[in-house]
């Protein structure tokens, strides 16, 4: 089994639950991101450390709450799957309008994320007939299930029984596979800037050595494995060419069909390595990737676990 799915390679799955799934975690993503920001505090600073969004930035931190509430609320909505069309679309332009104005003080990962989850949204909404387990589509399911139910009470001679799904039924997915392509450009462009700044020079031992003396002094760590680490010229550049190797090759491997696994892997393991010997910790890529676990497979491996009641017979 696969640990992640290429679905540019395999569009179709047998169940929507993975759809459905990877939108519940953006939605409850974004909702956590969301609801623990204090505007307030964020419009109190003296500065700025960009002033690329300054002219989105609201004269009264009034607007921003109200603006965070108003997200969280539409978040909801799209984490139970309601009007999907409309609540991804206004959820988008909310998460964009506040990550622009936090990147005015704050231009972390943690930030850019926020930019990131605006396709994520746009691409399941346009694509939200698609999405199946939805509140809207369950609700009309349950609606029918009652009314044909009360129709086999009332006569049981023009009753139809509905067949069962097939099993063979193909659930296209294409939300996931243009959000895969979105996450594998993001991660080609931060492997071509590298290269683009500073050529093959970037893979060198004194790059990332220095890299990660300034994230040292910069951060304080209960360990210092980072400088530890400097010690062995050949362990540091080879990390410099891994990274490399790992941010070029997933656009690859996703374009190209092939198993995603030692990528995604390969880029997960990378960030726990950059928390532990320089500092920030990426949390916001594990969520990215966790939409394209496979759940439906995962789910199904589970329910063998599970106790299953015997039929008991009768007297």
């Amino acid at each position: 089994m696969a640990l992640f799915i290429n679905y540019v390679r395999d569009e179709t799955r047998s169940t929507p639950l993975n759809l459905a799934a990877a939108r519940m975690i953006l939605a409850g993503y974004l909702i956590w991101k969301t609801v623990w920001y204090d505007w307030p505090r964020l419009l109190a600073t003296p500065f700025t450390v960009a002033d690329t969004y300054t002219f989105l930035v609201p004269a009264s931190p009034t607007v921003l709450v109200v603006e965070k509430w108003a997200l969280i609320g539409l978040l909801v909505l799209v984490l139970v799957g309601y009007r999907l069309g409309l609540t991804t679309f206004l959820s988008a332009l909310l998460v964009g309008h506040l990550g622009a104005v936090r990147y005015t003080v704050n231009t972390s990962g943690g930030t850019t994320a926020l930019f990131f989850s605006v396709y994520f949204l746009i691409l399941f909404g346009l694509y939200r007939d698609q999405d199946v387990l939805t509140a809207a589509v369950l609700w009309r399911a349950l609606r029918r299930r009652l009314t044909q139910a009360t129709a086999s009470r009332s006569s049981p001679e023009t009753a139809t029984p509905r067949s069962s799904a097939s099993e063979d039924a193909a659930y296209p997915m294409t939300a996931l596979k243009y959000n895969l392509v979105v996450i594998a450009i993001v991660y080609f462009g931060g492997g071509v800037d590298k290269l683009l700044s500073a050529g093959l020079a970037w893979a060198g031992p004194a790059n990332l050595s220095r890299i990660v003396l300034v994230r040292n002094a910069l951060y304080s760590h209960p360990i210092p494995i980072g400088p530890s680490l400097l010690q062995y010229p050949l362990l540091v550049s080879a990390a410099a060419v891994g990274t490399l190797v790992l941010e070029l090759g997933l656009l690859v491997a996703v374009v190209a069909r092939l198993p995603i696994d030692p990528f995604v892997v390969g880029v997960l393991g990378m960030q726990a390595v950059i928390a532990v010997a320089i500092g920030p910790f990426f949390f916001d890529v594990f969520v990215f990737f966790a939409m394209f676990l496979p759940w439906d497979t995962l789910c199904s491996r589970l329910g063998r676990f599970l106790p299953h009641r015997r039929p008991t017979s009768g007297a």
